[in-house]
């Protein structure tokens, strides 16, 4: 039986009771434009808006008690249909769909009926999930009255719930703006903090926890929750809220970046092994991590040693390679005033007792010879070839400022061997926009001209 097969259009006698009549009016194929059409259908609606909450909150393969009509092998029961009618009917763009849901939201018996999050099935989870965001959209003040508390919602989450997830994300993101007067009232995250990692956790509720970035961090409980979390998605939560830090009324970029230090290891463990979608979550969040103050101290130095890797490991991972290489830069366009700085950056560009060698070598090694960049990697390497040669070039307004001349002494061997490869560079960064975006010069010789250079 087809999930949309509706019964043969029934008609309501007014010895029938209310249970009855909602239940014809749901099996009536045309239910939704006699709604649009008949004010008295949707006054009895309306009248009886809890009876259409129940039917649209119905559990998948559950059937009435007088309703004996179906056959228990089959897949879709007449209850089903009636929810996703209910459904419809609640959450429909019109004006008499609209009276209804308002109706329901006035009603402290609907709320009884929406009020656990907890999962149930799939396709009833789904309609509740849907009629609590509609609430939200034309009932917002006693939806907001009546939302049950967010360690409910972190329970259901837990257990793998995306509809709970999608309603408290919403919720959550309501209660984070700053031109709202009525919130909700959910000031303590740890519950659904702790449960980021452990069960689902649907794009709403991704979404809303960057705007909590503030309340996160000033929780010490709440911000080892989601940094210590190993999952893909919290990661993905971890570097929207070191974006959402980046912003300049943001006043505790310097603990963030504390709280993560520990972490860093782990986090470029995940850059280096973990799966490409995981890859590129942890290359974000050291990202977002390299644009805190303290950058030099929360970055480990596996984290750059696993960013300067991906560049060589997957030379066409573009997404890869734009966070990666912004994690080196933050560390090489910062000029190294001091010898700790100048050590760490010397450590980067050199690697002792590497057998892959150092970033210097590498760019050399890997860009000697190009005609002109081939793929993403070859072009984020002349961009950090550029910012390397800025970092050992002395600047005018600032004598001194660069490496440490001592360091400079050091490595003048490695050194040397890089500046014969700087006019290589150099035609590199000229050439660094493809000859397929080129214009050709207007009569001259084509194509051929331009990729002449």
């Amino acid at each position: 039986m087809d999930f949309l097969d509706y019964e043969e259009e029934t008609e309501i006698n007014e010895s029938d009771s209310p249970h009855q009549s909602i239940t014809k009016l749901l099996d009536n194929r045309e239910l939704l434009q006699e709604l649009r059409a008949t004010p008295s259908i949707a006054e009895f609606l309306k009248t009886n808006a809890s009876l259409v909450l129940q039917a649209a909150l119905t559990k998948d393969g559950e059937v009435d008690d007088d309703d004996d009509t179906v056959d228990q092998k089959q897949r879709y029961t007449p209850a089903d249909r009636r929810a996703y009618v209910a459904s419809e009917v609640l959450c429909g763009p019109d004006v008499a769909c609209v009276a209804i849901l308002k109706a329901c939201a006035d009603s402290e018996e609907c709320w009884a009926l929406l009020e656990d999050p907890s999962p149930v099935s799939t396709m009833r989870d789904a309609r509740w999930a849907r009629i609590w965001l509609r609430l939200l959209e034309v009932a917002r003040y006693d939806t907001i009255k009546h939302a049950p508390p967010l360690s409910r919602f972190a329970a259901a989450v837990s257990k793998n719930s995306t509809s709970a997830a999608d309603v408290a994300g919403a919720l959550l993101k309501d209660a984070c703006r700053r031109d709202r007067a009525v919130k909700v009232a959910w000031n303590d995250l740890r519950s659904i903090c702790a449960a980021l990692d452990v069960g689902a956790s649907a794009q709403l509720l991704l979404n809303a926890l960057p705007g909590c970035a503030s309340k996160i961090v000033d929780d010490q409980r709440c911000l080892a929750s989601v940094a210590r979390a190993r999952s893909t998605k919290a990661l993905l939560v971890m570097a929207e809220i070191l974006s959402e830090a980046a912003s300049g009324d943001f006043e505790n970029r310097p603990a963030l970046a504390k709280a993560l230090a520990p972490h860093s290891t782990r986090i470029a463990k995940q850059l280096s092994q973990g799966a490409r979608l995981e890859k590129v979550a942890a290359a974000q969040l050291l990202r977002g991590l390299a644009r805190c103050p303290d950058a030099n101290s929360a970055l480990c130095d596996a984290c750059l040693d696993a960013c300067a890797d991906s560049l060589f490991t997957h030379p066409h991972a573009d997404v890869l390679h734009v966070h990666s290489a912004d994690v080196l830069l933050a560390i090489i366009d910062r000029k190294p005033l001091h010898a700790h700085a100048a050590k760490r950056l010397e450590r980067l560009l050199f690697r002792d007792n590497s057998t892959e060698g150092g970033l210097l070598s590498r760019i050399r090694s890997t860009l000697t010879g190009l005609e002109r960049p081939k793929n993403s990697r070859d072009a984020h390497l002349v961009v950090l070839g550029e910012a390397v040669c800025a970092a050992l070039r002395e600047d005018e307004a600032k004598p001194g400022a660069g490496l440490v001349p001592d360091l400079l002494y050091a490595r003048r061997n490695e050194l040397d061997a890089w500046l014969h490869f700087v006019e290589d560079l150099a035609r590199l960064t000229a050439r660094k926009v493809a000859a397929d975006f080129a214009v050709p010069v207007v009569n001259g010789g084509g194509w051929d001209d331009v990729n002449a250079g």
